[in-house]
């Protein structure tokens, strides 16, 4: 199948007051830039913080994280990589 091991980048959204949504894009520039205008329009009270991501967070595959509300709502983004049995 042609979308067998192809490397996309997730954008992952964590929400308290919705359901998690995964979106996902080509290349990591356009979900970086996608997820960071997502965060700060959500951000309502001055709460947008980028955040400086741990060796642990690196190691599960995560290139970028924002922050939006005092409930730590945000959005992470991770490289995927399609396999045979999700193809």
């Amino acid at each position: 199948h042609i979308l067998r091991n192809m490397e996309l980048a997730a954008v992952l959204w964590n929400d308290r007051h919705a359901d998690p949504s995964m979106h996902l894009f080509t290349n990591s520039a356009k979900a970086i830039a996608w997820a960071k205008a997502k965060a700060f329009s959500m951000d309502r009270h001055g709460d947008f913080r980028e955040v400086s991501l741990s060796d642990s967070m690196r190691r599960a595959g995560w290139i970028y994280c924002v922050i939006y509300s005092c409930e730590n709502d945000g959005l992470r983004v991770e490289m995927v990589t399609v396999d045979k049995d999700v193809a």
